[in-house]
Protein backbone atom coordinates (compact mmCIF):
# COMPACT_ATOMS: atom_id res chain seq x y z
CA UNK A 1 0.00 0.00 0.00
CA UNK A 2 1.45 3.66 -0.93
CA UNK A 3 0.19 6.84 -0.07
CA UNK A 4 -1.65 8.66 -2.35
CA UNK A 5 -2.12 12.42 -1.21
CA UNK A 6 -4.90 11.51 0.63
CA UNK A 7 -5.44 8.30 -0.46
CA UNK A 8 -4.12 5.13 -1.07
CA UNK A 9 -2.72 2.98 -3.50
CA UNK A 10 -3.09 -0.83 -2.90
CA UNK A 11 -0.61 -3.54 -4.53
CA UNK A 12 -1.57 -7.21 -3.71
CA UNK A 13 0.44 -10.17 -3.10
CA UNK A 14 -1.92 -13.51 -2.55
CA UNK A 15 -0.16 -16.60 -1.54
CA UNK A 16 -1.89 -19.89 -1.19
CA UNK A 17 -1.05 -23.42 -0.84
CA UNK A 18 -0.37 -25.07 -4.00
CA UNK A 19 -2.34 -28.41 -2.32
CA UNK A 20 -5.72 -26.34 -2.72
CA UNK A 21 -6.00 -24.57 -5.58
CA UNK A 22 -8.10 -26.51 -7.28
CA UNK A 23 -10.15 -27.18 -4.05
CA UNK A 24 -10.54 -23.32 -3.26
CA UNK A 25 -11.65 -23.06 -6.77
CA UNK A 26 -14.20 -25.74 -6.87
CA UNK A 27 -15.73 -24.86 -3.59
CA UNK A 28 -16.12 -20.90 -4.36
CA UNK A 29 -16.66 -20.94 -7.99
CA UNK A 30 -13.27 -18.57 -8.25
CA UNK A 31 -10.59 -18.45 -10.85
CA UNK A 32 -7.84 -19.72 -8.56
CA UNK A 33 -5.64 -21.91 -11.48
CA UNK A 34 -6.27 -18.77 -13.79
CA UNK A 35 -5.04 -16.53 -11.11
CA UNK A 36 -2.27 -18.45 -10.62
CA UNK A 37 -1.15 -19.16 -14.02
CA UNK A 38 -1.33 -15.61 -14.84
CA UNK A 39 0.76 -14.75 -11.52
CA UNK A 40 -1.82 -13.01 -9.21
CA UNK A 41 -1.56 -16.06 -6.69
CA UNK A 42 1.49 -17.02 -5.72
CA UNK A 43 1.21 -21.07 -4.93
CA UNK A 44 3.46 -22.12 -2.23
CA UNK A 45 4.50 -26.12 -1.75
CA UNK A 46 2.23 -28.19 0.34
CA UNK A 47 -1.64 -27.77 1.71
CA UNK A 48 -0.59 -24.52 4.50
CA UNK A 49 0.85 -21.34 3.25
CA UNK A 50 4.70 -21.62 3.50
CA UNK A 51 5.33 -18.30 5.86
CA UNK A 52 9.23 -18.86 4.38
CA UNK A 53 7.82 -17.87 1.09
CA UNK A 54 5.80 -14.73 1.99
CA UNK A 55 8.66 -13.53 4.14
CA UNK A 56 10.89 -13.64 1.47
CA UNK A 57 8.61 -11.63 -1.20
CA UNK A 58 8.45 -9.00 1.77
CA UNK A 59 12.18 -8.63 1.54
CA UNK A 60 12.40 -8.38 -1.96
CA UNK A 61 9.83 -5.64 -1.43
CA UNK A 62 11.71 -3.80 0.88
CA UNK A 63 14.75 -3.78 -1.26
CA UNK A 64 12.60 -2.34 -4.03
CA UNK A 65 10.83 0.17 -2.08
CA UNK A 66 11.59 2.80 1.23
CA UNK A 67 8.95 0.48 3.35
CA UNK A 68 7.94 2.33 6.26
CA UNK A 69 6.19 -0.17 7.96
CA UNK A 70 5.61 -3.95 8.09
CA UNK A 71 2.25 -4.80 10.10
CA UNK A 72 1.54 -7.99 11.13
CA UNK A 73 -1.02 -10.01 13.22
CA UNK A 74 0.93 -11.87 15.26
CA UNK A 75 -1.80 -14.77 16.27
CA UNK A 76 -0.84 -15.91 13.35
CA UNK A 77 2.74 -14.85 11.97
CA UNK A 78 4.63 -14.66 14.93
CA UNK A 79 7.62 -16.38 13.69
CA UNK A 80 7.52 -13.75 10.44
CA UNK A 81 7.13 -10.91 12.63
CA UNK A 82 10.38 -11.95 14.67
CA UNK A 83 12.53 -12.54 11.51
CA UNK A 84 11.94 -10.14 10.26
CA UNK A 85 12.57 -7.78 13.85
CA UNK A 86 15.38 -9.75 13.75
CA UNK A 87 17.25 -8.29 11.01
CA UNK A 88 16.45 -5.05 11.37
CA UNK A 89 12.70 -4.40 8.71
CA UNK A 90 10.32 -2.06 10.41
CA UNK A 91 8.01 -4.64 11.22
CA UNK A 92 4.95 -3.82 14.01
CA UNK A 93 2.04 -5.69 15.42
CA UNK A 94 -1.47 -5.11 14.44
CA UNK A 95 -3.85 -7.02 15.61
CA UNK A 96 -7.27 -7.94 14.99
CA UNK A 97 -9.07 -7.36 17.88
CA UNK A 98 -11.87 -5.26 17.35
CA UNK A 99 -9.84 -1.99 19.38
CA UNK A 100 -7.21 -2.28 16.78
CA UNK A 101 -9.73 -3.42 13.59
CA UNK A 102 -12.30 -0.81 14.19
CA UNK A 103 -11.02 2.33 13.46
CA UNK A 104 -8.91 0.57 10.70
CA UNK A 105 -12.08 -0.43 8.81
CA UNK A 106 -13.54 3.05 9.42
CA UNK A 107 -10.53 4.34 7.56
CA UNK A 108 -10.92 1.77 4.79
CA UNK A 109 -14.58 2.63 4.36
CA UNK A 110 -13.63 6.33 4.41
CA UNK A 111 -11.07 5.87 1.61
CA UNK A 112 -13.56 3.58 -0.62
CA UNK A 113 -17.09 5.88 -0.14
CA UNK A 114 -14.58 8.85 -1.24
CA UNK A 115 -13.03 7.19 -4.00
CA UNK A 116 -9.39 7.67 -2.66
CA UNK A 117 -8.71 3.61 -2.90
CA UNK A 118 -7.21 2.86 -6.10
CA UNK A 119 -6.30 -1.06 -6.82
CA UNK A 120 -6.36 -1.34 -10.47
CA UNK A 121 -9.32 -3.88 -10.73
CA UNK A 122 -7.23 -6.36 -9.18
CA UNK A 123 -9.59 -9.61 -9.33
CA UNK A 124 -8.27 -11.30 -6.67
CA UNK A 125 -8.56 -8.13 -4.27
CA UNK A 126 -12.16 -7.66 -5.89
CA UNK A 127 -13.24 -11.45 -4.92
CA UNK A 128 -11.35 -10.61 -1.27
CA UNK A 129 -13.54 -7.62 -0.59
CA UNK A 130 -16.94 -9.13 -2.27
CA UNK A 131 -16.86 -12.34 0.40
CA UNK A 132 -16.34 -9.80 3.36
CA UNK A 133 -19.34 -9.61 5.72
CA UNK A 134 -19.45 -6.67 8.63
CA UNK A 135 -20.08 -7.62 12.34
CA UNK A 136 -21.44 -4.89 14.12
CA UNK A 137 -21.04 -4.17 17.87
CA UNK A 138 -24.67 -2.79 19.85
CA UNK A 139 -23.84 0.89 18.31
CA UNK A 140 -23.84 0.12 14.91
CA UNK A 141 -20.42 0.07 14.22
CA UNK A 142 -18.38 -2.30 12.20
CA UNK A 143 -15.84 -4.31 14.46
CA UNK A 144 -14.55 -7.18 12.21
CA UNK A 145 -14.67 -8.55 9.25
CA UNK A 146 -16.18 -12.34 8.71
CA UNK A 147 -17.37 -14.50 6.27
CA UNK A 148 -19.32 -17.07 5.49
CA UNK A 149 -17.89 -20.28 4.22
CA UNK A 150 -14.37 -21.58 4.98
CA UNK A 151 -12.63 -21.09 1.10
CA UNK A 152 -14.11 -17.31 0.56
CA UNK A 153 -11.11 -15.44 1.46
CA UNK A 154 -11.12 -12.06 2.92
CA UNK A 155 -7.14 -11.83 4.00
CA UNK A 156 -6.41 -9.37 1.67
CA UNK A 157 -9.72 -7.09 2.90
CA UNK A 158 -8.27 -7.55 6.55
CA UNK A 159 -4.62 -7.02 5.45
CA UNK A 160 -6.25 -3.36 3.04
CA UNK A 161 -7.79 -1.76 6.34
CA UNK A 162 -4.47 -2.88 8.30
CA UNK A 163 -2.41 -0.74 5.70
CA UNK A 164 -4.67 2.53 5.41
CA UNK A 165 -5.11 2.27 9.12
CA UNK A 166 -1.22 2.25 9.89
CA UNK A 167 -0.67 5.08 7.28
CA UNK A 168 -3.39 7.35 8.31
CA UNK A 169 -2.13 6.77 12.43
CA UNK A 170 0.48 9.83 10.95
CA UNK A 171 2.97 7.08 11.50
CA UNK A 172 6.47 6.97 9.71
CA UNK A 173 3.81 4.88 6.87
CA UNK A 174 2.15 8.32 6.11
CA UNK A 175 4.96 9.82 5.62
CA UNK A 176 6.25 8.12 2.32
CA UNK A 177 4.67 7.71 -1.23
CA UNK A 178 4.59 5.58 -4.28
CA UNK A 179 5.95 8.46 -6.12
CA UNK A 180 8.96 8.49 -3.76
CA UNK A 181 10.39 5.26 -5.17
CA UNK A 182 12.37 4.77 -8.28
CA UNK A 183 10.23 1.77 -9.44
CA UNK A 184 7.03 4.09 -9.34
CA UNK A 185 6.05 3.30 -12.87
CA UNK A 186 5.80 -0.69 -12.91
CA UNK A 187 3.92 -0.35 -9.62
CA UNK A 188 1.55 1.66 -10.22
CA UNK A 189 0.74 0.36 -13.94
CA UNK A 190 -3.20 0.17 -14.21
CA UNK A 191 -3.94 1.30 -11.00
CA UNK A 192 -4.78 4.71 -11.81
Amino acid sequence: MFRDGDGYIVVPHFFCPQDNLRERQESTGARYLDWQGRGLITATPGNVIDFRVVEDRIRELCQTYSVQEIACDPAMARNLLNNLLEDGLPAIEHRQGSLSMMPAIVELQRAIIGRKFKHGGHPVLRFCFANVEAETNAAGHIVRFTKQKKWLSIDDTVASAMAVNRASAGGSAAATSLYDSDDRESAIAGFN
